[in-house]
């Protein structure tokens, strides 16, 4: 039997989390453990508030370890990377405005019984959900037409990307940690990551989770039109590196470019087509470049300050050249 870690990052919904966690505490497949990532702006210690108390003791009732680790207030996404690093096995994401149907971890668990699946989902709907037939899930000009989780229908279907609540494997793909405390788009980068890896994301028509959606809290509360943009900035950022272009921006010194300069030849093997955003473009006289004020507009700058890489990662063993060859992924000329 997989270990099965439930993954609940919340935010100011403190009125719905209740119905989400009794939904999770009494699945058919017991989970083995719940972690609630409080990322609130006005926060409650839930160990004093009675529902919350009788919740706690129902799940050590039940065998189910527990936790609440509190955030930054920096996002969700940032929730389930550390809820990914923290879990065993497989690990069952929700919102927490979500109520699953008592079977969903049961029939999501079989389906990753084929280790060729990466992650597998239910269908995630309003209450009052029309039956429509709709295509898979894709990551093409349409994404934002509609998804397939969105509707009743029946059967399953292979996907590129899944949407808010679904059953993955830990380790195959990390969350984009340099999103936006609205971190739009954070689980189709996510999931389809796993796609690209060539891992199957499936939909079970057959697993249910209604979607209380609430007009407060989440990420409506951080709604600011720029951070959504900054999102779709680095979402489009990361189709085209799938694609095989890259834009690598240094907003950094002179002595900085240089040390970049000596991976750069293993970038270009990489990728079909590289183009340098950068400060001092005489450093580069053969190179595509473009300007730093070009470049926040088609870059996520986060992605690629080799500093906050190294907090990040806690890299401490090596110069900046090798930190710039693995926040790149590839090897150095040495």
């Amino acid at each position: 039997m997989s270990h099965i870690t439930v993954d609940i990052c919340t935010r100011d919904r403190y009125d719905l989390l209740p119905m989400t966690l009794m939904s999770v505490i009494t699945q058919t497949q017991k989970p083995d453990s719940i972690i609630l990532y409080d990322d609130s702006i006005n926060r409650v210690d839930l160990r004093t508030v009675q529902t919350y108390q009788y919740i706690f003791r129902l799940m050590e009732q039940k065998g189910i370890e527990w936790q609440v680790l509190f955030g930054q207030r920096r996002g969700q996404h940032i929730g389930h990377q550390l809820i990914q690093s923290a879990s065993k096995d497989l690990i069952f994401r929700i919102d927490d405005d979500e109520v699953a149907e008592p079977d969903v971890l049961e029939i999501l668990e079989k389906r990753l019984e084929d280790p060729s699946v990466g992650a597998a989902a239910g269908l995630v709907l309003l209450p009052d959900a029309p039956y429509m037939e709709c295509p898979p899930n894709r990551v093409d000009k349409n994404i934002d037409a509609g998804n397939c989780q969105w509707y009743r229908w029946n059967g399953t279907k292979e996907c590129e990307h899944l949407y808010s609540s679904f059953l993955y494997r830990k380790g195959i793909q990390d969350f984009d940690i340099n999103l936006s405390p609205v971190a739009h788009r954070e689980e189709t980068l996510f999931t389809y990551g796993m796609f690209k890896k060539g891992y199957k994301l499936v939909v079970d028509s057959k697993a249910v989770t209604y979607h209380f959606r609430s007009n407060v809290g989440g990420i409506r509360a951080s709604g600011i039109e720029k951070d959504w943009w900054h999102d779709e900035v680095a979402f489009q950022e990361t189709l085209r590196e799938y694609n095989g272009e890259i834009t690598c921006f240094l907003d950094c010194g002179k002595g900085d470019h240089l040390v970049f300069r000596s991976v750069l030849p293993k970038i270009k093997e990489k990728y079909k087509k590289v183009t340098l955003a950068v400060c001092y473009p005489e450093l580069f006289p053969e190179e595509n470049c473009i300007s730093i004020a070009e470049g926040y507009k088609i870059c996520n700058p986060e992605r690629h300050n080799v500093f906050k890489w190294c907090i990040d990662h806690n890299w401490k063993d090596k110069e900046i050249k090798y930190a710039y060859a693995a926040m790149y992924k590839v090897e150095t000329n040495e």
